[in-house]
């Protein structure tokens, strides 16, 4: 029964896919009516988010963010059907990496790498890493899997067009440590923004003017593993064009504070954001823990 499910809803999709962009754009335009002025999904938490990200914003500023994020948030959702029809070609065109050279000079040093990257712009695209990645290295992408198996698996067949691998987040250390141990070079993707479990939570810091606990486990797999940490800077260039730009945040992490690179990252995301808010996931929940307790080991 799963098996069926996931052949319709990708029927349904590759459907949708074969429509060009700008008949896909129209639709988003129609779907934004919908999920913001009709629907309003998550608009409370929307506007929550940013107000408290943005304390000295008028609320017309605010206003202008939520509406082009909404309008970014609708686009996101047919350029992601439309992943599934894309061509090698088109992807690249689209989702562009201004200086491989870096990973390629790392690879060349027989080192690894892990690329940190938050909830901006089109990470679905990120799929087009794989593209960039010479074999034998490997492109890996980590992922949360989700309770319905037939979505499951039509995102790891999206995520997986191009080559990359995407590996459950619960199984990716000993993935890792499965390419290492066979001489393998690998890029491995972490979406760092995500929230961590309340018994996850190993530090905090200061995040879009909020106390924030932040997910650490990209560090702590470099620190142990001797892997090179990139930070992904994202740019949206225009409607379905984007640019990355890799960014060398340590060759030898162990040579770093714990903590360090997190604290780094962290601040390397604001940047990224502030620059333009509207490409943001502001949906999400991210704030929804709170300190009970000071950590002595955090960077304020």
């Amino acid at each position: 029964m799963p098996q069926l499910a996931y052949f319709l809803l990708y029927v349904v999709v590759r459907l949708f896919a074969l429509l060009p962009f700008f008949v896909l754009y129209l639709l988003s335009d129609i779907l934004y009516l919908i999920v913001y002025k009709l629907i309003g999904y998550r608009k409370k938490v929307v506007r929550k988010n940013l107000k408290h990200s943005f304390p000295s914003f008028s609320q017309q500023q605010l206003l202008k963010i939520e509406k082009e994020f909404y309008h970014h948030f609708c686009d996101l959702f047919v350029e992601t059907i439309k992943l599934s029809s894309m061509s090698t070609e088109t992807i690249k065109q689209r989702f562009s990496v201004t200086n491989m050279e870096v990973v390629e000079k790392l690879f060349a040093q027989g080192k690894s790498c892990i690329s940190l990257s938050g909830h901006y712009g089109n990470w679905e695209w990120s799929a087009a890493y794989g593209l960039y990645i010479k074999p034998p290295a490997k492109a890996l992408f980590l992922y949360k899997q989700v309770k319905n198996q037939a979505f499951d698996k039509l995102i790891q067949t999206l995520r997986q067009r191009f080559s990359g691998e995407c590996i459950e987040k619960n199984f990716a250390l000993r993935k890792m440590l499965q390419y290492k141990k066979q001489g393998v070079a690998t890029f491995t993707g972490f979406l760092a923004d995500q929230t961590p479990t309340a018994r996850n939570i190993h530090y905090w810091t200061q995040f879009m003017n909020q106390d924030t606990p932040v997910f650490d486990g990209a560090e702590r797999i470099a620190r142990s593993m001797s892997y090179a940490l990139l930070y992904i800077d994202v740019r949206k260039i225009k409607r379905g064009f984007y640019e990355l730009t890799l960014i060398p945040m340590s060759d030898d992490v162990s040579a770093t504070t714990e903590f360090e690179m997190t604290e780094q990252y962290v601040r390397l995301l604001e940047q990224t954001i502030q620059r333009n808010p509207s490409y943001y996931l502001w949906t999400h929940r991210r704030w929804k823990h709170k300190r009970t307790q000071p950590t002595t080991s955090n960077i304020e």
